[in-house]
């Protein structure tokens, strides 16, 4: 957790002299800062990319009610910041959050236009439906990264046709993605890959191989089997159900079930 600290440098202080999450109006109007840029602010400057922090450290920062700041926290993810909570990543204490990326604060200048978040509701409906994994690279809800041990993926929805294209907020529309598969990053420098480059792999598959990419290629998203789905719905019970479900399996195995 990052400490809370009593210095901060100049980009901190609104124009009008004040730290950002202490300014009661717009500078040079009387129109209420809002909780949610106050928020943003304090985020920004207090907490490192990385770190964590609690509800009641937000709510002793921000002197405000848990269930306000939740609500705030839901809208900062559609404004870039990534922030895994206890049920995105169970090795997060309850209430406690981590700061994955950060996303836009009012010292950038006007809040950016979402074109309208998706209801908890829809969000539930396409999680449940997806498994809780990204329908693009695979990982689950909270799993490492291939090769990368330190690592939690997040989810958050996405669009199959982009809402600058005239796609919906309907949940045919909507998809599971992981942070990383809905917002691409390219590393500095390196070029991306060509197709003739990814083939030479292609051509070593087995013909059952080469199905089953053809079809994830064709549909856009990975296919599930019924392996996959069983381990998602294993994966959402209880740590001690999970530890008897292994038991069992392994009795089945072993030939005694």
């Amino acid at each position: 957790m990052t400490a809370l600290r009593d210095d901060y440098p100049e980009g901190a202080y609104s124009p009008d002299g004040v730290l950002w999450w202490e300014q009661e109006f717009h500078s040079g109007t009387r129109q209420v800062f809002g909780g949610e840029q106050k928020l943003a602010a304090w985020l920004y400057w207090n907490v490192d990319e990385g770190s964590t922090f609690t509800m009641p450290v937000l709510r002793e920062a921000l002197d405000s009610e848990a269930e306000h700041l939740n609500r705030r926290l839901r809208s900062l993810r559609e404004l870039g910041w990534v922030l895994p909570s206890y049920q995105d990543d169970r090795t997060l204490g309850t209430g406690q959050y981590r700061v994955e990326a950060k996303g836009w604060w009012p010292g950038e200048g006007a809040r950016p236009r979402t074109g309208g978040a998706v209801s908890q509701r829809i969000r539930r409906v396409v999680f449940d439906r997806d498994g809780s994994r990204c329908v693009i690279c695979g990982v689950g809800s909270g799993e490492q990264y291939p090769g990368e041990p330190t690592s939690r993926a997040t989810m958050t929805i996405g669009h199959r046709i982009a809402q600058a294209l005239g796609g919906s907020d309907r949940p045919d529309n909507l998809r599971t993605e992981c942070s990383r598969c809905n917002e691409p990053r390219r590393e500095e420098g390196r070029r991306p890959e060509r197709f003739d480059e990814i083939f030479t792999e292609i051509r070593r598959f087995s013909r059952e191989d080469l199905r089953t990419l053809h079809q994830w290629v064709v549909d856009g998203q990975r296919s599930r089997s019924k392996v996959d789905e069983i381990y998602d719905r294993l994966r959402s019970l209880g740590h001690e159900e999970q530890r008897d479900a292994a038991s069992r399996i392994q009795e089945m195995l072993l030939g005694r079930a």
